[in-house]
């Protein structure tokens, strides 16, 4: 479902809110807002949302590049060092965006508080080339405020993922002779 540039009805401002808010839950930004505040604004609720938005959306921007080179339908694996900055617990949610080729190590993890043993984890992700053209993802690490201690706020971490395959290896060689005539 896509968002509707220039909505005309009822129907479709209900459908672009809906899309709002599960982005809003994709990315870990939990407002109160309802479908209900966005068809009919209020124009302080609408100036807070902003607010929050202005503050929130800076802390999606790209923390570094993870560059893959390989060879065609090989693994190349990169390990991400992630460390919590916090004194308590924190959860995970990796979202992997982009193509298919690339592959999260698992979906959730969790970071014990800074300065214990395990407070560090290397995370590793790893692309496997199906074709030979450069690709892109994305990886964001959102920290989940559901299963994290109440008012612990962690910044998303967000790396670009970019690989090419630079050779092809063959899975088979054949060595032919025949007559010419």
């Amino acid at each position: 479902q896509l968002l509707i540039k220039k909505p005309e009805t009822k129907d479709q401002l209900i459908s672009n809110a809906n899309l709002l808010i599960s982005a809003l839950k994709m990315s870990g930004l939990y407002y109160n807002i309802t479908i209900e505040d966005i068809i009919q604004p209020n124009c302080i609720s609408m100036l807070f949302f902003c607010m929050f938005l202005y503050h929130s959306l800076p802390r999606f921007v790209l923390r570094g590049t993870l560059e893959f080179q390989g060879i065609l339908q090989e693994e190349v694996v990169k390990v991400i060092e992630l460390s919590n900055p916090c004194n308590a617990m924190a959860r995970y949610q990796v979202r992997l965006d982009g193509c298919r080729d690339f592959k999260a190590e698992r979906k959730h993890f969790q970071l014990a508080p800074k300065g214990s043993a395990d407070s560090t984890t290397p995370f590793r992700i790893i692309y496997k080339s199906r074709f030979s053209k450069p690709t892109e993802a994305r990886v964001t690490f959102v920290c989940d405020s559901a299963n994290s201690p109440p008012l612990m706020d962690v910044a998303p971490l967000v790396f670009a993922l970019k690989a090419s395959a630079s050779e092809r290896k063959s899975l088979t060689s054949f060595c032919m002779s025949t007559r010419c005539y």
